[in-house]
């Protein structure tokens, strides 16, 4: 893959790495249909910014006590995600189509885990029940 072009590391635990692709998905998508906002819009608002990072604790803190602690510090996955600031986040586009959200998934695995793990997380909590609420007023 790298001959070919691609950015593609060895790592040494490979079960860490879906953590990052489910802790954003998360917390991103839910904070962007919440607000109709972009990427950039979401990491131009400092309280946003504080919300998203207290998810993200909660939720690393999951990974960690799952044997998945995530391999990259969330200020760097913050910072990336503003490098795109006028992406749309998947559960945005959707709500602006009309279509279903697909919250359930995200929702069902967090608590999930969260019990399996025997911690709160509470902001996560509180978030995703505002999505929820949303998606069923859609």
């Amino acid at each position: 893959m790298i001959a070919a072009g691609f950015d593609s590391p060895v790592v040494d635990n490979i079960r860490s790495w879906p953590w990052i692709k489910m802790i954003s998905s998360m917390c991103w998508n839910a904070v962007a249909v919440l607000t109709l906002a972009t990427r950039g819009e979401i990491s131009d608002s400092p309280e946003l910014l504080r919300l998203l990072r207290r998810m993200m604790s909660e939720a690393d803190a999951v990974a960690t006590a799952l044997g998945g602690a995530p391999p990259i510090a969330s200020s760097e996955r913050m910072a990336a995600a503003r490098a795109a600031p006028h992406h749309k986040m998947s559960m945005l586009q959707d709500l602006e189509r009309g279509r279903p959200l697909e919250y359930e998934v995200i929702v069902d695995s967090i608590q999930a885990m969260r019990d399996v793990a025997g911690l709160e997380t509470p902001t996560i909590d509180g978030v995703l029940a505002l999505l929820k609420l949303r998606a069923q007023r859609t």
